[in-house]
């Protein structure tokens, strides 16, 4: 159970995902399954609500679809009177959005928005430091792996040694692709570093 005295953000921010995350692609993400669980074990009162919206002819829908075809799902998160709230695009494996998705496409896109806001809360919030922005061009694979390995790393020696072995690809790299790592290796080290202290504390 959560701690009295922590709140929502700095209990699951100290959760130890790493044994959980999974990839498909070039991305790295935890089940919704196992990040649900984890949650009502801490909050039990934890609800989540998959929006609902009206088409043209008034039927309801459990997405929105702009003129184009491309779609969006819905979910918010309310943990200890705190709400979270995601609007998600239906995309693919290559996180592309698609036009026109089946209900299976539209399903996968609700679970994904549920992580998401559990990210928001604090769950797992590491793990998708580079996935707002896709990082797909030249070095794409290169670049999300060391994203994926701070996200992992389990000491800030651990995080030092990870930057400094990969100090030549970021020479390589452009402004905005070195910011993405700079921000995992700081949201690394504040992710350690708080855990750390409540060892301590314990």
């Amino acid at each position: 159970m959560a701690q009295a005295n922590k709140s929502v953000y700095q209990t699951l921010a100290n959760v130890d995902c790493s044994k959980h995350i999974e990839t498909k692609g070039k991305f790295s993400y935890v089940s919704w399954s196992w990040a649900w669980a984890l949650v009502k074990q801490n909050y039990p009162n934890a609800s989540f609500e998959k929006h609902v919206f009206n088409d043209n002819q008034d039927n309801p829908l459990p997405f929105m679809r702009d003129t184009k075809g491309y779609t969006y799902v819905c979910v918010t998160v309310t943990i200890e009177g705190q709400a979270q709230t995601e609007v998600f695009p239906v995309t693919d494996n290559y996180n592309k959005a698609v036009a026109h998705p089946d209900a299976f496409a539209v399903n996968t896109a609700h679970q994904r928005a549920l992580v998401k806001c559990l990210a928001y809360h604090g769950l797992g919030l590491s793990i998708y430091a580079g996935e707002d922005l896709p990082i797909m061009g030249e070095h794409g694979e290169e670049l999300n792996t060391v994203i994926n390995k701070l996200a992992s790393a389990k000491t800030s020696k651990d995080c030092d040694a990870i930057y400094t072995a990969n100090t030549e690809l970021m020479k390589r790299l452009n402004p905005q692709e070195q910011a993405e790592i700079k921000r995992s290796f700081t949201n690394a080290r504040t992710r350690i570093a708080s855990q750390e202290t409540n060892k301590e504390a314990a």
